[in-house]
């Protein structure tokens, strides 16, 4: 997996709600480490030149007709987004002439009309490139992402622990860093409703040992109930 090209990874410190994003060059689908080519890439594949070479893997589908309303890229950007933070959608515009790109916001309580990103919470800036990057891996790369459960409610740090275990059992391999127990309870409840096998799942535990400055790696196990074994 180290030898293909593409290769996708997420920082801890993504960037948070701007009004624009300027444009930058890109070699294949990406998000950038901070997230910073999100809207670009929206923009990009949902254009009238580019619609028709980029289709989603159905496992990564959301086939939900509460959430899904189009089956544009951005439709199905939104449908996991508004899945994970409820209610809530983005459109993304290019603007060559200002080589910037730009999320536009809407909410249940914005009747219509469109909210910069700055007048909204962090938790969508940072979610987001989560979402648009599972979405865009290509199948058996690598996918790294940082404390994915940043600024998120713990409703939705659950939710996107779902999501990620749904993309992993779609072909990506994913690796996570995380301080949240409840990304941890939503990848174990997508392994008791079958959205992904217990065995496809490691996860190390981290503990500090008094004998060494290095830390003790412990694996804890999911059972066939979805319980961990430590």
């Amino acid at each position: 997996q180290l030898f293909y090209q593409e290769f996708y990874y997420l920082n801890a410190e993504r960037l948070g709600p701007r009004i624009a994003q300027t444009l930058k060059f890109y070699d294949y689908y990406n998000v950038g480490f901070q997230g910073e080519l999100t809207a670009q890439i929206i923009a990009d594949i949902d254009s009238l030149e580019r619609k028709t070479t980029f289709e989603i893997d159905k496992d990564r589908v959301l086939n939900d007709s509460i959430y899904l309303k189009g089956s544009r890229f951005y439709h199905h950007v939104n449908a996991w987004l508004s899945y994970i933070i409820d209610g809530v959608t983005i459109d993304a515009k290019k603007d060559t002439d200002t080589h910037t790109a730009r999320i536009w916001v809407e909410n249940n309580f914005s009747q219509g009309k469109t909210i910069y990103p700055t007048n909204t919470g962090f938790g969508i800036s940072y979610s987001l490139p989560i979402i648009v990057a599972c979405l865009i891996a290509k199948k058996d790369r690598l996918l790294v992402i940082e404390n994915p459960e940043a600024h998120l409610h713990p409703s939705a740090q659950s939710k996107l622990g779902k999501f990620l275990a749904k993309m992993a059992n779609a072909g990506i391999q994913i690796i996570i860093e995380t301080h949240s127990d409840h990304i941890i309870n939503g990848i174990r409840l997508a392994t008791l409703e079958d959205d992904v096998d217990k065995n496809e799942i490691i996860i190390n535990f981290l503990e500090s040992n008094e004998k060494s400055i290095q830390p003790e790696i412990k694996e804890i196990m999911i059972d066939e109930f979805s319980d961990l074994s430590d």
